[in-house]
């Protein structure tokens, strides 16, 4: 009896050390969430699992893609306009698990009446080419008299992901006109736009304590004489695909994989990690959200 109770203390004491031995993950993603977001995320796995390690790159999601069918990574971060384009997560092969988005905001200051821009209209204003140049106030607002000139203002690319995202999203074939003022930051598109009446800024978040500035809704029209609802960027609108100016990042996963990387699902709808993409100047799931999806993983293991 003693020989098989020190036999069964000996295997219970080696499947211990197996449990708590760590583990790895590998990953590769877009690089839009590369610097703030992924340290955020490397955080928040240890805080959840101790014993988890992320390691690797985020070198664009078209890489990403490629090892992650090369069976390379384990998970990929992607920004996906629309996931069922990605024949494994048609087919179900593969599950995506919302993250977050990039989100652009378009200001301008609140003596100005207009209340919204078309995809199209936004063309006009920002971009190199386009098929009808805005330059005028009054091109835009019957509401604005004399023809103040439009004065459009931009973070630097570098430093901020939104100016980026707009051109990927409404001129991707095209780069910023040269009139177009560029920032060092977000910070400072703020202020440069408080110093001039008829400017209009994008920037990663929408100012704060600003009540000078506001934010303008954007429809989805993309051609000209076409119509559509103008959504304002608020949490739902942006949930449900309805505000145009976001771009969502997902994180990709072969099925087989889902046990082992349950640590990067828990810790992405977890509180900690909402905080931190704010931080990072990108914007997490709505709360409601989170929780729902979170109680899914916790308690059906979906």
């Amino acid at each position: 009896m003693l020989k098989k109770l020190t036999s069964f203390t000996v295997l219970a004491g080696t499947l211990l050390a197996s449990s708590l031995q760590a583990a790895t993950l590998h990953y590769a993603g877009s690089d839009f969430l590369a610097g703030k977001a992924e340290d955020a995320l490397k955080a928040c796995v240890t805080k959840i699992s101790p014993n988890t390690t992320l390691t690797g790159d985020l070198f664009g999601s078209k890489i990403a893609l490629e090892q992650l069918r090369e069976g390379k990574i384990d998970f990929a971060l992607l920004m996906l306009q629309d996931p069922m384009s990605v024949p494994e997560l048609k087919d179900k092969t593969w599950r995506a698990n919302a993250l977050g988005y990039q989100v652009a905001y378009l200001v301008v200051p609140r003596s100005n009446p207009t209340e919204e821009l078309s995809l199209f209209q936004l063309r006009g204003i920002f971009a190199n080419f386009s098929e009808a140049p805005l330059k005028t106030w009054n091109q835009i607002s019957p509401k604005i008299t004399g023809t103040p000139k439009i004065q459009p203002i931009v973070s630097a690319p570098n430093d901020s992901a939104s100016s980026v995202a707009v051109q990927s999203l409404v001129f991707p074939r095209a780069d910023y006109h040269p009139d177009v003022r560029k920032t060092a930051n977000d910070d400072n598109t703020v202020r440069a736009l408080m110093n001039t009446a008829n400017g209009i800024a994008i920037v990663s978040a929408p100012p704060q304590n600003q009540p000078s500035l506001k934010t303008l809704a954007v429809s989805p029209a993309n051609q000209k004489g076409e119509t559509g609802t103008a959504y304002q960027p608020i949490a739902s609108n942006i949930y449900n695909r309805d505000y145009p100016l976001a771009m969502q990042f997902f994180v990709v996963y072969p099925q087989k994989n889902r046990e082992k990387i349950l640590p990067v699902l828990q810790t992405i709808l977890s509180d900690e990690f909402a905080k931190s993409l704010e931080k990072a100047t990108l914007t997490p799931l709505p709360k409601n959200i989170r929780e729902m999806l979170k109680k899914n993983i916790d308690e059906k293991g979906k």
